[in-house]
């Protein structure tokens, strides 16, 4: 892969268009493309800042809370103050029991013996 120069990242930073079509007249991936228009690779080039990851990690307690919770997954949602979606990949579906460590913090679910 050909390294860029810095003229070429000024260029696709500024570059207007979808990130494929800038992509093929750069001949690099919609991904790459994507990257230096984010700021994740070559920002000291373009100054571009990098937004905040708005990821929030969650306590042990906050999963245990939500592996045991017994509502709906709005509800859960709703009463701990995280999106639905995370309630799905922390709750035990149907048929899963809850796996603890040695300090009984919740680490994941394994199928129903």
């Amino acid at each position: 892969m050909e390294t860029l120069s810095r003229q070429k990242v000024l260029d696709i930073y500024h570059a207007e268009g979808t990130l494929q079509q800038i992509g093929q007249k750069y001949n690099l991936s919609p991904a790459h493309v994507g990257c230096i228009k984010r700021g994740t690779i070559h920002a000291a080039v373009t100054g571009a800042v990098r937004a905040e990851s708005k990821r929030i990690v969650l306590s042990d307690e906050t999963i245990r809370r939500i592996a045991e919770h017994t509502g709906t997954v709005r509800a859960a949602a709703a009463e701990l103050g995280v999106a639905e979606s995370t309630i799905k990949k922390y709750r035990p579906r149907q048929g899963r029991t809850i796996v603890r460590n040695g300090r009984g913090e919740f680490v994941g679910s394994v199928p129903e013996q």
